[in-house]
């Protein structure tokens, strides 16, 4: 297989989790079978990009829920705009065009300062198309070389362009950057915002694996990525979170078109980790009963999935109530209301953001009162359940 930013081929020695379902594919029916793609992770032998082997078709990925949203984070951008007018980035007569909806706080934060030259792309609008302007692998499908200069002639050069929370969700960089250097300036820049997964690797998180994200940058594979394509690194910034961290890079056109770092280690280390992981974790809980997860998100799809830990689940909690008395993809775990939450029950795994933890315990006193214990599926909580005898 071929590395999707280069070309170049991919380590042989992937890391391979079989046939799974989306972590979208909830069902009322137990007995409905999903169809499975094969998920898969290496890096390239070139440019050391961590990404899915074979990613699933953005047409067959988005979920069949209407409800099943990405929320991402951006509470950093409006950091993002204090760097843009400190370091002189940014003029008052500027373009700035945000690729999607996920660059609006960036767009709203830069209107109140009196930036008034803005606009958010929208698919209907700008490209007739049917689908709505919210989903990441409906949006990146139209970033190409043909809409690039369809959307050149109705709307001219932009001096910035946005682009947050869609890079790792590009399923052809070649197509993508083709598109923003039709309609970036020579002299212009562009923002991009991703998931830093540098934290996750290095801790060993399973959840960091996701169907719909293609692409696992880091500060080094993603300079590599733009200077590939001929961008110059201006600037880089990581703004931390409890979970994961944001990876913010401004780059400017006209790069040299080369490699700046050579392959590290970082994979290979958390494929040893990953299956480390895999065997402590079941060992500990193979002897404790009753056990629950917190939250059905996909991030503990995910964890059990891959980690095969299904026979040790009872049911997943979550208070979502489009999923309630639903059952998850693959290990078929009923999922329940709060309500369920019993004394019979000994371990519960959180999976909620670290950040949040506390206050979920603190919503079941009884169960603390009856020895029940709360472990957290994050190697960054204190909680984790590796940490904890």
């Amino acid at each position: 297989m071929l590395c999707k930013s280069c070309g170049s081929k991919l380590d042989k020695n992937s890391l391979k989790f079989g046939l799974n379902p989306k972590s979208s594919d909830f069902t009322k029916n137990f007995k409905i079978k999903h169809t499975k793609y094969d998920l898969s992770i290496s890096n390239c032998t070139y440019c050391n990009l961590i990404q899915l082997v074979k990613p699933i078709k953005y047409n067959k990925i988005t979920p069949k829920f209407k409800w099943i949203i990405n929320k991402e984070e951006d509470s950093h951008h409006s950091k993002i705009v204090k760097i843009l007018i400190k370091k002189k980035l940014v003029q008052k007569n500027f373009k700035i065009l945000g690729l999607s909806n996920y660059d609006q706080k960036i767009i709203e934060e830069l209107n109140i300062r009196k930036y008034k030259n803005t606009k958010i792309l929208s698919l209907k609008k700008d490209f007739n198309a049917k689908e709505d302007n919210n989903r990441q692998e409906i949006i990146q499908n139209y970033f190409n070389e043909h809409q690039g200069k369809f959307f050149l002639k109705k709307y001219g050069k932009f001096d910035i362009l946005l682009c947050s929370k869609l890079l790792e969700h590009t399923q052809n960089l070649k197509k993508f950057f083709k598109f923003v250097k039709i309609i970036l300036n020579n002299n212009g820049i562009i923002i991009v915002d991703v998931p830093d997964c540098e934290k996750s690797l290095v801790q060993g998180n399973i959840t960091m694996i996701w169907e719909e994200h293609i692409f696992y940058f880091i500060k080094k594979t993603l300079i590599n990525t733009f200077s590939l394509y001929g961008f110059n690194k201006k600037n880089i910034y990581i703004f931390p979170y409890k979970q994961e961290n944001a990876l913010v890079g401004i780059f400017s056109l006209n790069g040299n078109k080369k490699l700046i770092y050579n392959k590290d280690q970082i994979f290979e280390k958390y494929k040893r980790k990953i299956d480390l992981y895999k065997k402590t974790i079941k060992n500990r809980l193979k002897n404790i009963k009753n056990i629950i997860v917190f939250g059905a998100g996909h991030n503990s799809i995910i964890f059990v999935n891959l980690f095969n830990l299904k026979k040790y689940i009872n049911f997943i909690v979550d208070d979502n109530k489009n999923k309630s008395f639903m059952f998850t993809p693959k290990s078929k775990l009923k999922i329940l209301p709060s309500s369920y939450f019993d004394k019979r029950i000994n371990l519960c795994l959180l999976s909620v953001s670290p950040s949040i933890e506390t206050k979920i315990i603190k919503k079941f006193p009884s169960f603390i009162k009856n020895n029940g214990k709360f472990f957290s599926i994050y190697p960054d909580s204190k909680r984790f359940i590796l940490n904890k005898k």
